[in-house]
C-alpha cells in the first residue's frame, strides 16, 4: 500500500499525519476519510497525491511565466471577491509562495513600466503646451519681455529635460518630482495599511496557543493569507502612479477639471475600499476556506482587534520614509 504514496499524507488542514490510519488498510484504500485531529472530510485520493487538486485558473499552479500570465486575469477576478475566492480554494491544493512572490513582482515590474509611459507621455504634453503659450505671449512684446519670457521655455529635445524626468518617473514613489493629483506616496500608505493589518491578522491566530487550539489549522495557511492579503493591494501603487497620469493628462487638455479634488477623493475612497477588502479576505479565510468553528461575536472581536496592525503599518511606513530620504540625496547627486 505504501508503493504509491509519495509523501507524507498529513491533512491539509490541520497537518496531522494520516500514516497511521492508511496502516489500517487491509485489501483496499477507502475514496473518503476524516481527519481525527480536526475533523476536516477529505478523499483520500487528494491527501496521498495532492497535485491531483491543482486549479486551472489560479497563478500558484502555473507551470511557467507564460501560463502565470495566462492565469493573472482569473486569478484577480476571483480574488476581487473574497468569499468567491475561498469557496474556489482547496486546502488539499498544494502552494506555491515562490510562485506568488514572483508573480506580484512580475505585476509590479510591467505596471511600473506602463505608468512610467504614461507619466512620461504626460509631463512632455505639458511642457510642449507651456511652450506654446509661452510663445503665442512672445509676440508683440518688446526685447526685455520676450528674454523673461524665452526663459521659461524648456528645450524639450535636450538630454536636461529628459535625463531628470525619466529618471525622476522611474524612481517614483521613492522620490517626489512631479505632482499627478494625489497625495505623496498614498499608493504606499495604503499597501503598509493592508500589510500591517494582515501581518495583525496573522499574530492574533498564531502568537496565542488557545487560538492555535482552537483553529485547528496549519500555521502555513495563515502566513500564506497574510502574504496574498498584505502584497496585493501593493499593486495599486502602480494603478495609482498610472491614474495620476491620466489625470495630469486631462487636466493640461481641459482646465475645468481640479485633479486635486478627484485625487483627494478617489484616495480616500481607494483607502476605505482596501481596508474593507482586507478585513472580508480574512473573514472569508476563517468562515469560508478554512472552516474553522467561530461565532459572529469572535469574529467581530478579532476584527476590531487587527486594526491594531495600523501600529505596525506605522512602523512600516517610517521605514519606508527612511529608505526616500535616502534615494532623494541619491537622486540629487545624480542630478535627478
Amino acid at each position: 500500500m505504501d508503493s504509491f504514496i509519495q509523501h507524507i499524507p498529513i491533512c491539509p488542514k490541520c497537518g496531522y499525519d494520516q500514516s497511521g490510519e492508511i496502516a489500517t488498510w487491509e485489501s483496499s484504500c477507502p475514496i473518503e476519510g476524516r481527519c481525527p485531529e480536526c475533523g476536516l472530510s477529505f478523499e483520500w485520493a487528494d491527501v496521498i497525491k495532492p497535485s491531483r487538486v491543482e486549479l486551472g485558473w489560479y497563478i500558484e499552479h502555473a507551470k511557467s511565466k507564460w501560463d502565470l500570465l495566462r492565469r493573472t486575469v482569473p486569478t484577480l477576478w476571483y480574488l476581487l471577491i473574497p468569499n468567491r475566492y475561498w469557496s474556489r480554494m482547496r486546502m488539499e491544493s498544494p502552494r506555491s509562495m515562490k510562485t506568488y512572490l514572483l508573480w506580484i513582482l512580475m505585476m509590479m515590474f510591467v505596471l511600473h513600466f506602463i505608468s512610467s509611459v504614461a507619466q512620461i507621455w504626460s509631463m512632455y504634453n505639458y511642457t510642449n503646451q507651456s511652450n506654446e503659450t509661452f510663445r503665442q505671449l512672445l509676440v508683440g512684446r518688446d526685447t526685455e519681455v520676450q528674454a523673461i519670457i524665452q526663459s521659461n521655455i524648456i528645450d524639450i529635445s535636450s538630454i536636461d529635460f529628459w535625463y531628470p524626468l525619466i529618471g525622476g518617473v522611474l524612481l517614483d514613489p521613492l522620490i517626489s518630482r512631479f505632482w499627478w493629483g494625489f497625495e505623496d506616496g498614498i499608493g504606499i500608505v495604503i499597501g503598509v495599511m493592508s500589510l500591517g493589518i494582515s501581518a495583525m491578522w496573522f499574530l492574533l491566530f498564531c502568537a496565542f496557543p488557545i487560538s492555535r487550539k482552537r483553529a485547528k489549522l496549519r500555521v502555513v495557511h495563515v502566513f500564506r493569507a497574510m502574504l496574498i492579503a498584505g502584497l496585493l493591494p501593493m499593486i495599486l501603487i502602480e494603478l495609482m502612479r498610472f491614474a495620476g497620469a491620466g489625470l495630469f493628462f486631462v487636466e493640461t487638455n481641459n482646465f475645468l477639471i481640479n485633479i486635486d479634488s478627484v485625487g483627494d477623493q478617489i484616495s480616500m475612497w481607494l483607502f476605505f475600499l482596501v481596508l474593507i477588502w482586507v478585513q472580508w479576505f480574512w473573514i472569508s479565510a476563517v468562515k469560508v476556506g478554512w472552516r474553522v468553528p467561530s461565532n459572529w461575536v469572535s469574529i467581530v472581536i478579532v476584527t476590531i482587534a487587527s486594526l491594531m496592525g495600523f501600529v505596525i503599518a506605522g512602523l512600516l511606513a517610517a521605514l519606508i520614509a527612511v529608505v526616500q530620504s535616502g534615494a532623494e540625496i541619491l537622486a540629487t547627486w545624480f542630478g535627478i
